[in-house]
């Protein structure tokens, strides 16, 4: 009987146990959907957060490659002007070169030329000097022979044959400077003499003492203006002389400043390749860690998709199994929310007169016409050869001396003109070494500009890298602790899913068994794809570390070339302030001093041009009233002829 009853409760028991079996079965089921559909949302939320930052990245290395491509050209243009800017300066330079030289050679021309005219004057001088010695020393027999030495007949009439000769060579060849009626033109015959080769024929003069005192008169009067006129030339020269070799140093002053743009440019040039090969650098840094993070994506794309197969796999093969079971299950919110990623007597006193009206500035017009009205009135009672020829001496002696005075205006001219430009070259010499020197300053403000900007921006890409990195360690530190946590959970889900196995096996319902084998199987392979997407995420991280690391180790260096370079012009900037400061002082001193020689050879150049005029008409009117007067030494006292003359000469 008991046994019986017992045998009756045997369905009930199996029953009952398959029950509590398919109960557990279908509890581990809903907590494998959960914690897939779980994993899913948080791989969902670390994918769009590595998708987040990654796009930042790539944008961010498209934007900045594109960038540093456009930069590397501009460096590469930039070179390649300045490789042609100095060639042009070199060529530049060449031509300067050979125009200071060319300058140097002809002040040197100049100076052998200056040279050479001065020992023709002097030469001329000596013989002059001679000329006037030996007829200062010599003797005038009563027949009228200029004896010069003892000696002979014959060589006394041969010496005063060649002293002859030499006179009339000299007033033949300065007879521009002499009246046409002088009584030594005269009496040497200096009219009759129509060429170099007419002194072959000897002239004999009958001397007198007042002939012999003309002829040393007029003799030293051409030798005060040969000096005067060595003096002119010579002045010429010297001022050419200057005016060339201030050219070659003004030349070679702009050679200098031409070497001191090559030296800029050299210093660019360096300057631009190192940046370029910091650009170059860093742009194959930028394409290879690219490369890397879109092989990364690609890669992470394809195991998400095959994860998303997988999850909805497994996903399928659970509904399959709640079908079976009649069970169905509810999906998890997601519980990781990832943050945005973060970013320059009448007659005696005439010539004393007339001297006095010229430096007075009176008018010299209303002397010259008492003159003529000397002539004029009375002139039956007063002409006489005396008096005419007092007033034509004193006239000559007046246009002598005026003669003078203009050749030394011309000279005192002549010097300060040469003075005049010797003060302006060397103004301009400073100015061009102080225009250098601020332009240096200048190309020195501007370079430390430039190291300041680069600087800054170092520092600006050290810390955004900083950032980004920050930025990248956190998500992956968070992505880790997600991931490991899954990992957890799917081993357990696996441990217990292989426990199902073998309970499906043995309840033996449906197709159960072989589900769970396929979930247990799709499960795994999720598990390893989210392993290897792990090991890739780790990878990347350490890629970017490194290009990270090699990105802050070339600023660094970047950032210490700066940072001496700015130190290096920091320096030659208070040199240079120094010397554009010393140079101004020196220069201010000299602009004074050059002030005071200016302000008074302008007033000497005024003093000569304020004159110029009225001694030129002087001059002019003098030259024109002497001519006239030999006509009246011609005439006797008791003749009318001399009023009738002046009559005519009056109208």
């Amino acid at each position: 009987m008991m046994v019986k009853t017992m045998l009756a409760m045997v369905p009930a028991v199996l029953c009952n146990q398959v029950a509590v079996m398919s109960g557990r079965l279908e509890h581990l089921l809903k907590d494998v959907r959960i914690s897939i559909e779980k994993d899913a949302q948080d791989a969902e939320v670390v994918g769009a957060s590595y998708r987040t930052l990654f796009q930042k990245l790539s944008q961010g290395l498209h934007s900045e490659l594109k960038e540093l491509e456009h930069q590397a050209e501009a460096l590469r243009q930039q070179e390649q002007a300045e490789h042609n800017k100095t060639a042009a300066i070199h060529a530049e330079m060449k031509q300067l070169t050979g125009s200071a030289q060319g300058s140097k050679q002809l002040a040197k021309n100049y100076e052998g030329n200056a040279d050479n005219v001065k020992q023709k004057f002097q030469m001329v001088e000596m013989s002059l000097k001679a000329l006037v010695s030996m007829l200062q020393n010599a003797v005038i027999t009563p027949d009228g022979t200029l004896l010069t030495q003892a000696g002979s007949s014959k060589e006394t009439a041969s010496s005063q044959t060649e002293i002859v000769q030499a006179v009339r060579r000299v007033l033949w060849v300065h007879r521009s400077l002499l009246q046409k009626d002088d009584s030594v033109l005269k009496a040497f015959k200096v009219q009759e003499v129509q060429n170099a080769n007419s002194f072959a024929a000897p002239l004999k003069i009958k001397m007198s003492g007042q002939l012999l005192a003309s002829t040393i008169g007029t003799l030293t009067e051409i030798q005060e203006h040969i000096s005067q006129k060595k003096a002119v030339a010579l002045a010429e020269f010297s001022s050419r002389v200057q005016r060339y070799q201030s050219a070659a140093v003004a030349t070679e002053s702009d050679v200098v400043q031409r070497d001191g743009q090559v030296a800029d440019s050299d210093w660019r040039v360096q300057e631009l390749k190192f940046a370029q090969h910091f650009t170059d650098t860093v742009i194959a840094k930028d394409r290879e860690f690219l490369q890397r993070l879109d092989a990364y994506v690609n890669r992470t794309d394809m195991l998400e998709g095959q994860q998303k197969k997988l999850q909805e796999f497994a996903l399928g093969t659970i509904a399959k199994l709640d079908q079976e079971l009649g069970q169905h299950a509810q999906a998890p919110a997601s519980f990781v929310q990832m943050k945005g990623i973060k970013k320059t007597g009448k007659h005696h006193s005439l010539t004393s007169e007339i001297e006095d009206a010229l430096k007075t500035k009176k008018d010299t017009h209303t002397i010259l016409m008492r003159i003529k009205g000397m002539l004029d009135s009375d002139a039956a009672a007063s002409l006489t050869t005396d008096n005419v020829k007092n007033v034509m001496g004193a006239l000559q002696q007046v246009l002598k001396k005026l003669t003078k005075q203009q050749d030394s205006a011309s000279l005192a001219q002549r010097q300060c003109e040469s003075q005049n430009l010797n003060s302006a070259e060397e103004q301009r010499s400073e100015d061009r070494e102080l225009n250098l020197m601020r332009g240096a300053m200048a190309n020195t403000v501007a370079a430390m500009s430039v190291a300041k900007a680069h600087l800054t921006g170092i520092h600006d890409k050290q810390e955004a890298l900083t950032q980004v990195e920050g930025q990248f360690v956190h998500l992956d530190s968070s992505a880790g602790k997600t991931i490991g946590d899954q990992v957890k959970n799917r081993n357990m889900i696996l441990m217990a899913l292989q426990k199902a196995l073998i309970v499906a096996e043995k309840l033996n319902i449906g197709q159960s068994a072989s589900q769970f084998k396929d979930l247990e199987v799709a499960v795994a392979n999720l598990d390893r794809s989210v392993k290897e997407q792990r090991h890739e995420a780790v990878q990347l991280l350490q890629d970017f570390q490194d290009y990270t690391k090699t990105y802050q180790e070339l600023l660094t260096d970047r950032q210490e070339h700066y940072t001496h370079a700015l130190s290096d012009l920091q320096l030659h900037m208070a040199e240079i302030q120094e010397d554009v400061q010393a140079h101004t002082v020196s220069t201010e001193h000299d602009h004074d001093a050059e002030g005071e020689r200016s302000k008074y050879c302008s007033l000497v150049l005024m003093f000569f041009q304020s004159e110029a005029k009225r001694r030129a008409d002087a001059i002019q009117t003098i030259r024109a009233v002497l001519p006239q007067v030999p006509e009246i030494l011609t005439l006797t006292e008791d003749s009318q002829q001399p009023a009738a003359f002046l009559q005519v000469r009056s109208s």
